[in-house]
């Protein structure tokens, strides 16, 4: 399992390299047969579907926000052999043109999302999920404004110890997140002060949660437990919001701050990072939002 969480964050960072079958079931040490069955166990799709959904979600981020970068660059960068196989892939994928996406369909398609969500949400009648449906429906209506406090700082590169999830969303999240989390800090092997981190290279507003990939782990340096994978997350400027006892959501600072001034403007070669840790005071947190000047 950890070889092919290696290999899913080694994907990640090199959309835009060719890759075939064989190569990546040589790279994590499996005959090509036995590397499809095992990946396919993990990850619950193929390698190669894996590959151009990943793709497809990264090319999406940033032709929104790259808007002085032309379409088949993006497209080339994140692995796209031509024009073509991007703008079939992207509508197949999307329900738009990539033209059209920068020219703001990315609204319907979030639109869209949002009434699936809800859809899983209805179908799932727990207890459980109830009382997440009330939570995020609760935070929703406090909605304050964040922008006054978001600041932007410049953030050395950081180790942590992580787990990769595939398609995990909700109370499940939840659940996994903290059995993680408890082992880690029972286990002693970091102190319990601690920041935890979870870190997602896509917004999530357009990805459909069956779809969603994500690591939750802690910021530690050294040799990892054997459930968690060791990787860095990148230094560079980022928007920083800082609160105590306070939910607040990414998606706050995107509408609150990002979309309200005109000097940055999201990197999305970058993820987007969520950091707390436990005190006796409460819960501190960092919302951390990747930037670059606009």
């Amino acid at each position: 399992m950890a070889r092919i969480l290696r290999l899913t964050h080694y994907l990640d960072h090199n959309l835009g390299d060719e890759v075939t079958v064989n190569a990546l079931a040589a790279q994590a040490c499996y005959s090509p047969y036995h590397f499809e069955r095992v990946f396919g166990d993990a990850v619950g799709t193929t390698p190669m579907d894996y590959v151009r959904q990943r793709r497809l979600q990264r090319v999406a981020l940033r032709v929104r926000y790259e808007n002085r970068t032309s379409l088949l660059q993006l497209a080339q960068e994140c692995g796209f052999a031509s024009n073509a196989s991007f703008s079939r892939s992207f509508r197949n994928y999307f329900g738009c043109s990539p033209t059209d996406w920068r020219h703001g369909a990315w609204r319907d398609v979030m639109a869209q999302n949002l009434q699936h969500v809800r859809a899983l949400e209805a179908a799932d009648p727990s207890p459980e999920m109830q009382a997440y449906v009330d939570f995020w429906m609760g935070l929703r209506a406090q909605h304050w404004d964040v922008g006054p406090r978001v600041r932007v700082a410049h953030l050395a590169a950081q180790s942590i110890w992580s787990c990769r999830t595939f398609g995990l969303w909700g109370p499940a999240q939840e659940r996994f997140c903290d059995t993680l989390l408890g082992n880690v800090f029972r286990s002693g092997a970091v102190p319990e002060d601690s920041w935890c981190c979870g870190v997602f290279s896509e917004d999530n507003a357009f990805i459909a949660p069956e779809n969603a990939v994500g690591d939750i782990g802690v910021l530690a340096q050294g040799l990892p437990p054997p459930s968690l994978v060791a990787q860095t997350l990148p230094g560079g400027m980022y928007a920083v919001l800082e609160t105590h006892n306070e939910p607040v959501t990414m998606q706050w600072m995107h509408e609150d701050w990002l979309e309200k001034q005109q000097y940055w403007t999201a990197d999305m070669s970058r993820p987007y990072i969520a950091l707390w840790r436990f005190t006796l005071a409460g819960i501190e947190s960092r919302m951390l939002l990747p930037v670059r000047p606009a």
